[in-house]
């Protein structure tokens, strides 16, 4: 009959790896977390960034065609006016996308903080 180590022989059939082995996977696994977030920030700044300088764009280009007479609005033609709906509209969803990243980003330095504080020896 053989003991729970193996018998005659007398090593154990189940070892565990170093502690120091374990830090360095658990560093690893943190760390592909911390890349991700890092990773997620970036692509939503650069996204912002990009989108901010098409909506300065756009309301440029809403402004020249806006005029700046009082009474413009009067005599204006009808594609202008077109025109100036569909720039709103695209401003108006510009802003609101802007917004979400705002939030998002909010959130992933959260994450980021958060994963910081409840692993500290990973601070590089």
């Amino acid at each position: 009959m053989l003991g729970i180590f193996g018998g005659s022989n007398t090593k154990p059939y189940f070892r565990t790896r170093s502690k120091e082995r374990d830090r360095q996977s658990d560093a690893v696994s943190v760390g592909l977390i911390s890349q991700a977030i890092e990773q997620a920030l970036a692509a939503a700044c650069a996204e912002s960034e990009g989108l901010r300088r098409r909506l300065d764009d756009i309301t440029a280009r809403a402004a020249v065609t806006n005029g700046n007479g009082d009474d413009e609005y009067l005599t204006r033609e009808g594609a202008d006016v077109h025109l100036l709906d569909m720039l709103d509209e695209q401003m108006r969803a510009a802003e609101a996308r802007l917004d979400q990243i705002e939030a998002n980003v909010r959130h992933f330095q959260f994450l980021q903080d958060e994963l910081l504080r409840r692993f500290p020896a990973t601070r590089s």
